[in-house]
């Protein structure tokens, strides 16, 4: 069978997608480890930031494992400790706070243990150095863009995409929202623009 035609929304969106420059590095905020991994892979020149939420949830690990659960004590070391990851080496002295106490209580084995996400992500968690190049360290606004951005276009009742249609039109509505659009369209003018710079033959 024949594909389907594409709309002419789709049509240009395609060249939006192949014009559109290359904008400065994104930002890739995953919600959990595995995605960072998977961030490596398919966004390798991405700055990888572990979502901040995400990682105060599993702050709650080491803190238990020092404190016990459900206790006053224990919630007020992590309100202390939401505020400390933020700075620029925060996950670091957060590790070796918790190892200090640990060697104290003789729990070292089962804080060590708790403290394996913080280790293992420390390049991700620099929260300090991403707010301070104006990044967002958690991915509330960015799932927010994605349902208000792809879900409302692309969801719809009845609607059917082959990847390539939906991914032409969405960089259209992206490159909309972040009002670039006249920016976009100088772009889509010097392309064209070359493609007729081709010097005439002679007609001898």
């Amino acid at each position: 069978n024949p594909a389907p035609k594409k709309s002419q929304e789709e049509e240009f969106g395609a060249e939006v997608f192949e014009e559109n420059p290359t904008q400065e590095n994104p930002t890739f905020t995953p919600p959990a480890l595995p995605d960072v991994h998977f961030g490596h892979g398919n966004f390798p020149d991405a700055t990888q930031i572990v979502d901040f939420y995400h990682a105060m949830e599993h702050l709650q690990i080491p803190i238990e494992a020092l404190m016990g659960e459900a206790d006053v004590k224990r919630i007020n070391r992590r309100r202390h400790h939401s505020g400390k990851i933020l700075h620029a080496d925060g996950p670091e002295r957060i590790i070796a706070h918790a190892r200090k106490e640990a060697s104290k209580i003789d729990t070292i084995q089962d804080v060590e243990s708790a403290l394996g996400y913080f280790l293992r992500n420390l390049r991700q968690m620099r929260y300090g150095e991403f707010r301070s190049r104006g990044y967002l360290v958690g991915s509330g606004v960015v799932e927010a863009g994605c349902r208000s951005l792809i879900g409302k276009r692309c969801k719809q009742s009845g609607m059917l995409w082959t990847e390539q249609g939906a991914t032409n039109v969405i960089t259209l509505r992206c490159i909309n929202a972040s009002h670039r659009l006249d920016a976009f369209w100088q772009e889509h003018l010097h392309f064209k623009a070359n493609l007729n710079t081709e010097p005439l033959k002679s007609a001898d």
